[in-house]
């Protein structure tokens, strides 16, 4: 089987009833993850490039799934929307504060 056709495979399961999923795409990459069981212990993580180049797959218990997702979402995903609403820096950060604090 293709890598194409593993990941559509993938993204069919990732939305099967019961399942839940987050389906992260950019114009170079999907990154997925998604839950493996009814608890909701055991999740899939998955990332593939459009052009074929890769497909890594790995499972993971679900402390390891949400840290690997906020990784994504905090490093991977700034890269491709820069002003996406996250603190990715220091000078970030202070800026918020003086938002809060109204200066």
């Amino acid at each position: 089987m293709s890598k194409a056709n593993e990941m559509v495979e993938i993204l069919n399961n990732s939305m099967s009833p019961g399942v839940t999923s987050v389906i992260i795409h950019t114009k170079d990459y999907i990154y997925l993850i998604y839950s493996l069981d009814p608890e909701k212990s055991k999740w899939k993580e998955v990332s593939y490039t459009f052009d074929g180049s890769s497909l890594d797959i790995r499972e993971l218990d679900a402390p390891k799934a949400l840290m690997y997702l906020i990784e994504e979402l905090t490093r991977g995903l700034p890269g491709y929307i820069p002003d996406i609403p996250f603190i990715k820096d220091q000078n970030e950060l202070e800026e918020l504060i003086k938002k809060v604090k109204g200066e």
